[in-house]
C-alpha cells in the first residue's frame, strides 16, 4: 500500500491465489477514504473512518467533466469479460459484507448494479473506454485497476495509450495493472520516465502444489480428443481415487450379494396370498420392487457420499461447439460406472445466461465437471476445481486483409494462457492438470499471446482516435505498435463506409458510427437502414452478424439439420432468411400472434420511428444470442429471456456512447 500511496502508476504481477483481483480494490478503497479523511481535516470537516459510510455518499454523474475536489470519486476495476466482472464484484461485495450495488456494484453492457453509494465499480474495460467520450481525463476515478492486462486485448491497449496520455494532466489518478503473467517490464516501461521509473512489484501466490502431467495423443480412426478427454477424466477420478473407487465397488458388490440372497429365499405365500397374486401379479411385483429399494435406499442414507473427495474437474475448450459435444460423450461416458454416474456436467461460456453462469458458481453435493472456454482462464474462480485438463487451444479473432473479414481460428494457447489454465486448480488441496499435448509442444509455444492490435482491423481505434480527437494512430502511445498495412487498410475501410473524407477527417457518418459499439461495417448498415426506413429489418441482420450463428449443424446430423433449417431458406439473400428466423422465434415465444411468412414485411415511417428506441438492437442481439435451432426447433433459454427483460425494465436507456466493443 506504500508503494500504491507514493506512485502514480504500479505493475503488479499477482500469481494465482495471491488475491489481486479482490484484495487491490479494497486496498485502493482504504487509501481513497484516507485520502477524503484528511482533505476532510483540512478543510473542518469530518468523515467516518467506517467503510458504511460510503453507502451515503452521493455520486454525480459521470459525464460530468469538471468536478470538485470534495466529490467522491470511483475505483474502478476493469475486467475483459462481463461473466468476470459481475462475478468478482460479487465476491468483493461479499468479502465487505456489502449488498451488491451498495459500496461495490458493477457495469457491463445491457446491465449495472450501480448506485449513488458505490466507490468500487467493476466493469469491462470496452465499458470504461466508452466513458472517455464524455469524461475524456476519467475524472470519475480517484484509481482505476487494469485486471489480466495480459489478455492484451484492443480495448485493454487503447486504455494503457489514453491512460498515458492523461496521466500528466491527471497527477492525481492512480493507475494499477495487474495480472499473473504479464509482460511486466514491457508495461513498466510504457509508463517510466526518465525522472520517476514505474516499479514493479511481485506478489506470490497462496495455493496447493499443482502436478503436471502431459498426455499427448494423436488423432486416428476410433480415437479422437473426446476420448483423450474422457480417458482424462479416469486418470483424475479413477486412477487417482483408486481407494474410493475400490469401496465404492465393495460396497455395490455387498449390495448385489444382499439382492441375491433376498431373492433367493423361500417365501411362504396363504391363500390370501395366491389369490391376490393371480388377480394383480402386476401390483404384487411392484409393490415388492419398491419395498426392496427403499430398504437398500435406507441402509445407505447415513453413509457418507463416497464421491464427495473425488473433486471437481475443469475442462478447457476451443468453443461452444466442442462443449456441446463434450457434454454427450462424458454424460454418456460417466454413466458406465456407478461411482461417476450421477456426476453433473456444466458448461460455461460468455453466452450463458446470468441464471446458468451462477449455477456453475454454486456448490455441489456430487463431483462435478466444467466445460469452460478461455473465460475461465482469468478472474472467474469456479469453486471446488481440484483438477484441470486442458486441451491447449482456443478460438483466436484475426484479421483478414485479403478477405476484409475477422475469422475465430482455432489456434494453440501461449505458454501464458496454459499457465493460467493450470492455476484454476490447486486452490483447496493439492492439483493436477493433465495437457494433452506433449511437453515439447509446450516449450515451443509463444510465451505471450499475440496483442489483439497486430492481428484486428484498426478501423474501429481509428473512428475512436477522430471521435475523441487524440491525434493521428500513427503518433498514438500504443504498448505495441501496429503494422503500417494495418493502418492503411483501417482508413481505406473507413473512407469506402463514409466515415472519413479524401482528407481522413471525420464526416458526419464517422461521428455518428463512433457512438455505436460495433464494426464500423456493422453500424453502417444500420445507420443506412434508418434513411431507407427499414431500421427493424436491418436490426435483426446486424444482430445475426454480430453473434454466433444460431442454426445448430451437429456433425452426426448435418442431413437431418439442413432439411430442418431449409424453411428459413430464400433465394434472394441470406439476409432475408435471418428475418425468417427471427419472425419464427418470436412466435415461438409468444411474442408475436400470427403465422409466419417468408416474405420480407417492411415496416410504415410510423413503426420504424417506434423500433428506433435505444433497446432495439440490443433487444434482438439478446434474442438471438440466447436461442440456438438445434434440428430445425428451438432451444430457448426462457429464463434467460426473462431475466433480461426485468432487467431492461428496470434499467434506464443508456446514453453514454458506445466503445470500439464495448462489452
Amino acid at each position: 500500500m506504500q508503494t500504491m500511496r507514493e506512485q502514480q502508476v504500479v505493475i503488479i504481477c499477482g500469481e494465482t491465489g495471491s488475491g489481486k483481483t479482490t484484495q487491490l480494490p479494497k486496498m485502493a478503497l482504504s487509501l481513497l477514504l484516507e485520502k477524503e479523511r484528511t482533505r476532510a481535516l483540512t478543510v473542518g470537516g469530518a468523515t467516518s473512518h467506517d467503510l458504511r459510510a460510503t453507502r451515503t455518499a452521493k455520486l454525480p454523474s459521470s459525464s460530468q467533466s469538471h468536478r470538485s475536489s470534495q466529490t467522491p470519486r470511483l475505483i474502478g476495476h476493469t475486467q475483459p469479460r462481463r461473466i468476470a466482472a459481475s462475478s468478482v464484484a460479487k465476491r468483493i461485495a461479499d468479502e465487505l459484507q456489502s449488498e451488491l450495488g451498495e459500496v461495490v456494484g458493477y457495469k457491463v453492457r445491457f446491465q449495472d448494479r450501480l448506485s449513488p453509494s458505490t466507490r468500487i465499480k467493476l466493469m469491462t474495460d470496452g465499458i470504461l473506454l466508452s466513458e472517455t467520450q464524455n469524461d475524456p481525463l476519467l475524472r470519475a476515478y480517484e484509481t482505476i485497476i487494469i485486471d489480466e492486462a495480459h489478455e492484451r486485448s484492443l480495448n485493454i491497449d487503447f486504455l494503457l495509450g489514453h491512460l498515458k496520455q492523461i496521466l500528466p494532466r491527471r497527477p492525481d489518478l492512480k493507475v494499477i495493472i495487474t495480472s499473473a503473467t504479464i509482460d511486466a517490464q514491457r508495461f513498466a516501461d510504457h509508463f517510466s520516465t526518465t525522472a520517476n521509473p514505474t516499479p514493479i512489484i511481485t506478489v506470490s501466490g497462496r495455493t496447493y502444489p499443482v502436478e503436471m502431467r502431459y498426455r499427448a495423443f494423436e488423432e486416428e480412426q476410433g480415437y479422437g480428443w473426446l476420448d483423450a478427454v474422457a480417458d482424462a477424466v479416469d486418470e483424475l477420478w479413477l486412477s487417482t481415487n483408486k481407494a474410493v473407487v475400490d469401496s465404492v465397488d465393495a460396497g455395490h458388490r455387498e449390495e448385489d450379494k444382499t439382492q441375491e440372497q433376498r431373492s433367493s429365499e423361500p417365501k411362504h405365500l396363504t391363500h390370501e396370498d395366491l389369490t391376490q397374486a393371480s388377480t394383480s401379479s402386476t401390483t404384487t411385483t411392484t409393490t415388492t420392487t419398491t419395498t426392496t429399494t427403499t430398504t437398500i435406499s435406507s441402509s445407505f442414507s447415513s453413509t457418507p457420499n463416497p464421491t464427495a473427495s473425488l473433486g471437481d474437474i475443469l475442462i478447457f475448450l476451443p468453443g461452444e461447439r466442442e462443449i456441446r459435444e463434450a457434454l454427450g460423450h462424458l454424460l454418456a461416458h460417466l454413466a458406465k460406472r456407478s461411482l461417476t454416474s450421477s456426476a453433473m456436467v456444466v458448461p460455461l461460456f460468455a453466452r450463458l445466461s446470468q441464471a446458468e453462469q451462477d449455477r456453475v458458481f454454486q456448490s455441489s453435493p456430487v463431483p462435478r465437471i466444467v466445460l469452460a472456454t478461455n473465460v475461465a482462464e482469468t478472474s472467474v474462480t469456479v469453486p471446488g476445481i481440484r483438477y484441470v485438463i486442458d486441451l491447449g487451444n482456443a478460438r483466436i479473432k484475426r484479421y483478414s486483409y485479403r478477405n476484409k473479414v475477422e475469422q475465430l481460428q482455432v489456434e494453440p494457447v501461449s505458454q501464458a494462457a496454459a499457465n493460467q489454465r493450470a492455476g484454476r486448480c490447486g486452490r483447496v488441496a493439492n492439483g493436477i492438470c493433465i495437457r494433452l499435448y506433449s511437453q515439447e509442444d509446450f516449450n515451443a509455444r509463444e510465451r505471450f499471446t499475440d496483442p489483439e492490435i497486430l492481428r484486428s482491423s484498426l478501423a474501429s481505434v481509428i473512428l475512436r482516435l477522430k471521435a475523441l480527437r487524440l491525434g493521428q494512430v500513427e503518433a498514438f502511445p500504443f504498448l505495441q505498435a501496429p503494422k503500417p498495412k494495418a493502418i492503411s487498410d483501417g482508413y481505406l475501410l473507413l473512407n469506402e463506409l463514409g466515415a472519413l473524407d479524401a482528407h481522413n477527417n471525420l464526416t458526419k457518418i464517422g461521428e455518428e458510427l463512433a457512438k455505436l459499439p460495433l464494426d464500423p461495417r456493422i453500424g453502417r448498415m444500420i445507420l443506412e437502414g434508418k434513411s431507407k426506413q427499414a431500421t427493424s429489418q436491418v436490426l435483426v441482420v446486424a444482430a445475426a452478424l454480430s453473434v454466433q450463428d444460431v442454426r445448430d449443424r451437429p456433425l452426426e446430423q448435418q442431413a437431418a439439420a439442413d432439411q430442418a433449417h431449409a424453411k428459413f431458406k430464400d433465394e434472394r439473400s441470406e439476409f432475408v432468411g435471418y428475418l425468417k428466423i427471427w419472425k419464427w422465434l418470436q412466435e415461438v415465444r409468444g411474442e408475436v400472434r400470427g403465422e409466419v411468412r417468408g416474405e420480407a414485411q417492411f415496416e410504415t415511417p410510423e413503426q420504424t420511428q417506434s423500433n428506433r428506441a435505444p433497446g432495439a438492437y440490443r433487444q434482438r442481439v439478446s434474442g438471438l444470442s440466447t436461442s440456438i435451432l438445434v434440428n430445425g426447433r428451438p432451444r430457448v433459454n426462457h429464463r434467460g429471456a426473462e431475466n433480461r427483460s426485468k432487467n431492461q425494465a428496470s434499467a434506464e436507456p443508456s446514453t453514454q456512447p458506445a466503445s470500439l466493443r464495448a462489452s
